[in-house]
């Protein structure tokens, strides 16, 4: 095997390993309306490997009227370790009621660092399509093991809305490590062999 050869199986090997996404999906929900307890839901991640940059949380037919009512956070639980994707948007000083606009189940909504601000303040009167940081970062994931439970909260902290989703996922990052290196040692034991 030419060394230009063992070189682009290498490439690829750790393009494969930093490019993996798992993605594993959740189940719906119905939030309680005005029920700081909130609710749960919780998937279990069997893959074993550490996690790296790039986690993301996304929703299937989020709804809820008045985001400024709800706080979602994810916890990874054997860690318990937990990233806040909203926080009663808007609410603030001079403000307990925060945003008044809408998810809609039409739109897709996702979360992950880098994202786009958070809109706190009305209107948009529908929070639009797409994909915003979390009020706290999921970088707080970066270096764990991703086995184990993972769980979602969501809680309405305010009367007369309500909402939920279908379904939520989790889409996690291995670090390019332990799998690439070793491809990396056994190419170069085959180029010795020769």
């Amino acid at each position: 095997m030419s060394k230009l050869s063992i070189a682009a199986v290498a490439g690829l090997a750790i393009t494969a390993a930093a490019t993996a996404r798992p993605s594993y999906t959740g189940g719906g929900v119905t939030i309680p309306d005005n029920v700081p307890a909130g609710i749960t839901n919780t998937i279990t991640v069997s893959d074993s490997f550490t996690i790296g940059a790039g986690t993301t949380v996304s929703f299937g037919g989020l709804n809820h009227t008045w985001v400024g009512d709800l706080i979602i956070r994810i916890r990874h639980v054997p860690s318990n370790t937990t990233a806040t994707l909203i926080n009663r948007p808007g609410v603030g000083a001079g403000s307990t009621f925060g945003n008044s606009a809408d998810f809609v189940a039409s739109n897709s909504y996702a979360f992950a660092d880098g994202g786009a601000a958070f809109p706190t303040a009305s209107p948009p009167t529908v929070i639009p399509s797409g994909t915003y940081a979390p009020a706290t970062a999921f970088a707080a994931f970066n270096g764990l093991n991703s086995a184990g439970q993972w769980e979602i909260f969501a809680s309405d902290n305010a009367g007369g809305d309500t909402g939920g989703w279908n379904s939520w996922t989790l889409t996690l990052v291995p670090t390019p490590g332990a799998a690439a290196v070793f491809g990396l040692a056994g190419l170069a034991g085959l180029r010795r062999r020769r």
